[in-house]
Formats: structure tokens, sequence, C-alpha cells
């Protein structure tokens, strides 16, 4: 069987040789190397460039799916056929083995080689698996590109079914060649998903595992834990009951002032104690903006106040720090016409 038109030549040109001599390419460096470890960039660039990608090795590539799928219903029928189907089985198995060749060939045309022999671009290890040896290449080349509709029909029956099973077995493997390349770029996607969600899961589990030695580090330093606190005023029915700072009740704020001018929030530390910063946070799911501005102020005789710091942006954690002082009552107060409600207020030492 010959082929009536020559197919088109892919326009992609080879790539430039390395120079000769004795000089190496440049190695990548290792930032680079393990970038692309995770990004598998490199090997999908060069399987872009080496697939059987063109639009006309693709629609050659499906006229041969089209052909062994038909060739299957007709050596098995899902309904009894008026004569047996494996010669016209073979056929089509051989037919679709023709256009899985020329589908690889378009492809090796785009590397600059030529189409005038398709078995020729086949690798000799594909051509080896196909043939089941070396020396039957010939004999299966003649097969397919020799053949004619009309062989099949002479051979006995038994040897229909034989030629039909081998010419389906010759176009699987053409046909598994073709698809290759589409099955590893799935794969090295599916690689660079698996590795890029690692290391997104790894970032995520040092982040939130430096997070809890920094919070149970501060948590160590907090004066408060444990210490009667009080409001300006309390809206009924809401937040923990001093000194809690967590309830179940209550799990966006433990405290909740009715609207007044100059809320505020007072934690006792029982005697005049040395601190230098507060860690507040802020009511976790709404309403940010009503903690600002958020002024810290101390005293020993809950009379005479002095301002450590102030915050006027809103924020959902603020760590205050000033020159280290001592006092026993520390207050958090807004300057305004607010509610006041907060999460958590550590005093750290």
């Amino acid at each position: 069987m010959t082929e009536g038109t020559q197919e088109p030549a892919a326009a992609a040109a080879a790539p430039p040789a390395v120079a000769a001599g004795n000089a190496e390419a440049p190695r990548p460096g290792r930032v680079r190397r393990v970038f692309n470890w995770f990004w598998r960039g490199r090997e999908l660039k060069q399987l872009k460039q080496q697939r059987v990608g063109s639009a006309r090795a693709g629609q050659l590539a499906l006229r041969g799916r089209l052909l062994f799928e038909l060739g299957e219903r007709a050596r098995r029928p899902a309904e009894a056929l008026p004569y047996p189907g494996d010669a016209a089985a073979a056929e089509l198995f051989r037919q679709s083995a023709y256009w899985a060749v020329r589908a690889i060939a378009v492809a090796a045309d785009a590397e600059g080689q030529s189409t005038n022999e398709p078995w020729a671009t086949l690798p000799a290890p594909l051509l080896e698996k196909i043939a089941g040896s070396s020396e039957r290449v010939p004999e299966v080349t003649r097969l397919v590109e020799g053949g004619s509709f009309i062989d099949p029909w002479e051979l006995s029956e038994g040897q229909r079914a034989l030629r039909a099973s081998e010419l389906a077995g010759i176009a699987k493997v053409l046909l598994d060649e073709v698809a290759w390349q589409s099955r590893a770029r799935d794969a090295l996607w599916i690689q660079r998903l698996l590795r890029i969600g690692a290391v997104i899961v790894l970032t995520v589990v040092v982040v939130s595992s430096v997070r809890w030695v920094m919070d149970r580090a501060e948590q160590g330093r907090d004066l408060a834990v444990g210490k009667p606190w009080r409001a300006s005023s309390l809206m009924g029915g809401v937040g923990c009951t001093s000194p809690l700072q967590e309830c179940g009740e209550s799990t966006d704020f433990f405290f909740h002032t009715t609207d007044e001018n100059g809320p505020w929030l007072e934690v006792d530390l029982g005697k005049p104690t040395r601190f230098e910063a507060l860690r507040v946070d802020n009511r976790r799911d709404c309403c940010f903006d009503r903690a600002v501005p958020l002024i810290v102020e101390a005293s020993n005789d809950q009379q005479h106040f002095r301002e450590l710091a102030r915050r006027t942006n809103s924020f959902n954690s603020w760590l205050a720090t000033f020159t280290p002082t001592e006092a026993r009552y520390v207050r958090l107060r807004v300057p305004r016409q607010s509610l006041l409600h907060l999460a958590r207020v550590r005093v750290l030492r």
C-alpha cells in the first residue's frame, strides 16, 4: 500500500548543534536545578519539541485510532455478522498501523528528519518491539506498507485470524508510541503539581510550627494568665467571666462592652510588676476598626494612668512594645464613642 500524497513537513527547525571540540555545554546552577526539579520546565520543553503535536500529526493519529477501534469491533462484533470479520479487521488494523507510522514520521520531520520513508524514522528499539526481532523488521514493513486489502481474503479462516491478531499488535504498539508524549507530559504535570503541593504543605507545616513555638514562648512570658480583668461595661449574655480569656460560649472575643464613650479593659496583675510588651488580638470575626485608636496605659493606683503605646490602624493582632515599665494595672482604652471587644490580651515580661 502506498500513500497518494506526501505528508506536509512541520515548519519547526532542529535545535542548534552543540559546538564541536572539547567544550561542554554550561551546566545550570544548583538553584536552577533544584527549581527545575520542582517545576519540570526543561523536561516539558523537551517533550514539546519532540511531541507528535502538529495539527497534521494529530489528524493522522486520530485516523489510526479510529481504524483500530473499527478493527476491534469487526474482530469481536457485539452482534453476529453475516460472515467472519477477521479479514476486514486485518485490513483495518493494517491501515491503522499505516497512519500511526505517518503520524510518528511527521513528528520526526519536525525535528529535521525526512518523511519520504516513514519506517526509517522509527527507532530501532521500537522496530524490534513491533517485529519481535530485527530479522523480522523487513517482513513486518512489507506487511503494513506493501500489503493489499485483497490479501487477507485469500487466506484460510485460521490464517485470517492470525493475520488480524498480528496486525492488531503492530498497530497497538505504534499507536501507543504516538500517545506516549501526551502521557509523558501528563506525568510531568502531575509531578509538578505534586512537588509544588508538597512544598506548599511543607511550608505551611514549617510556618505553623514556627508560629506554634513562638506562641508557646510568648505564652510563657504572659503575666495576664489567670489575672482578673474588668471592662468599662459589659453587654449582657456574651463574653467570658473574669479571669477567663477563653471560653466555649464566646470564641471570637472574651469581653464585649456596650456602645459608649471611651470604652476600656483593665487587667489587674495583683502587684506592681515589670513588663515590656503587650500582645492584643482583635475580635476574630468582624468589626476590627472598633478597636482603634487603641491606647495602652499603666497605673499603680487606678487613678493616674500613663500612656505606653498607641495603635491607630486597624489590626488583627498587635504586638505593642515599649520601654520596660512597672505597674499593677494595665488598661486598653478607645478614646472615642465605640464598642470594644478583644479576643486576647497578653502582658509580656
